[in-house]
């Protein structure tokens, strides 16, 4: 071993992967976007990360899903849209990915519904990586094949991230789906597949949403993840209330909320017992310990996590930066800044460096930078933990 790699491995021993995920961050907002937050009154001088939602399609219909869920009618309002509009094709995402590679993407994310149920979602993947992009897509696991496996290992994925909510019967029963067993199958392909063609890509990772259907279920997706020795990140659902939505539009021009989504979460999903929850969090930390586990807890503080399920106005990160950097683009190219669904512009009609600086978006985050968070922001899973750091970034 290095000596290089060798420090690196004692450092990520004595410091907490918060902390150093907390330090990266600091580093990468002073070289990157938070010059532009301080000095350039709503304009951005380039994008660094976007988030793609290839379809709505999804062979799911998780009950906590914001398009999906027991919430949505079953997601009739996606549903009449997927019927009505016409997805980007492969070619307007070769335009699309030259627009983006112009204004300074780096990262791309693609995500759904599920990903992997776009016919040409290989060729996307191959297009992406052709175009230097570092690639992440999110999934739910059900429906890659062996042929995919193969090919997103050869095209160079560099990340795979696949929801896991339990044991297979709480996972499928949460998921309304039985897609268990597939993930389990995909985990074992990849793994094949990057043996066989000599390559460390994509890292796969699990990914655990914690609510009131799986919240006593979390040590055994621990066991499962060391079994496929697959690392686990732990997040806390997002909800929100009428309130706070209502609250939120009337700072955010209310007309401008575009896309059939909803965080209105029944009780018996987002209402964590957080005593109970802390008591399953001990016992993944023990397990996590014991097994040689990588776990990794999105809110690490007790305190903080009882606050968050239980004061709708706290938030663990108390402004946001994420307008200055990255967007959301849906699947029929409607540009948003994230989870919050404010249409900006379409890169059908509009190229991104014209989007990301329109009057719009320009009012949005003058807006932002002055309340620091919109109301429905508090419980968004960007201002979990890893972005603490925000909090010690000067608003000026």
């Amino acid at each position: 071993m290095s000596i290089k790699r060798a420090a690196k491995n004692t450092v990520k021993k004595v410091v907490s992967p918060v902390i150093l995920k907390n330090l990266r961050g600091l580093s990468d907002a002073a070289a990157s976007y938070y010059p532009d937050y301080v000095f350039c009154d709503g304009k951005i001088e380039k994008l660094k990360s976007v988030s793609i939602e290839v379809t709505f399609k999804c062979n799911c219909r998780c009950k906590m899903c914001p398009l999906y869920g027991v919430h949505t009618d079953g997601g009739g309002g996606v549903l009449e849209t997927i019927r009505k509009e016409k997805e980007l094709t492969t070619e307007e995402f070769s335009t699309l990915f030259k627009q983006l590679k112009n204004a300074g993407v780096r990262s791309v994310r693609f995500s759904g519904g599920e990903a992997f149920i776009r016919k040409d979602i290989l060729e996307l993947i191959k297009m992406a990586k052709e175009h230097m992009f570092e690639l992440s897509i999110t999934s739910n696991g059900g429906v890659i094949s062996e042929d995919a496996a193969r090919k997103i290992v050869e095209y160079g994925l560099d990340d795979l991230t696949i929801s896991l909510d339990g044991p297979r019967d709480v996972h499928n029963k949460i998921r309304c789906s039985n897609v268990f067993d597939n993930i389990m199958k995909t985990v074992d392909l990849i793994k094949e597949q990057k043996a066989a063609l000599k390559k460390s890509k994509p890292d796969v990772g699990f990914l655990c949403t914690v609510s009131a259907l799986n919240q006593d279920s979390l040590c055994e997706v621990v066991r499962i993840s060391r079994e496929k020795e697959v690392p686990l990140t732990i997040d806390p659902i997002i909800f929100t209330d009428e309130n706070t939505i209502g609250d939120t539009k009337s700072q955010v021009a209310a007309g401008n909320f575009f896309k059939q989504e909803s965080f209105l979460l029944p009780e018996d999903i987002a209402g964590v017992d957080v005593g109970r929850l802390k008591q399953e969090l001990d016992c993944v930390r023990r397990l996590a310990k014991e097994l040689g586990q990588s776990v990794y807890v999105s809110i690490d503080n007790d305190d903080e996590l009882e606050r968050f399920f239980k004061d709708k106005d706290f938030s663990v990160v108390n402004k946001c930066f994420a307008p200055w950097y990255s967007l959301r683009i849906d699947p029929y190219g409607n540009v948003y800044p994230c989870s919050l669904s404010t249409l900006f512009g379409n890169v059908r009609e509009s190229t991104v460096q014209e989007i990301i600086n329109n009057e719009k978006y320009v009012a949005f985050r003058r807006k932002l930078k002055e309340k620091r968070l919109f109301p429905f922001c508090k419980k968004c899973c960007l201002l979990y933990s890893p972005q603490k750091y925000w909090n010690y970034l000067p608003k000026i």
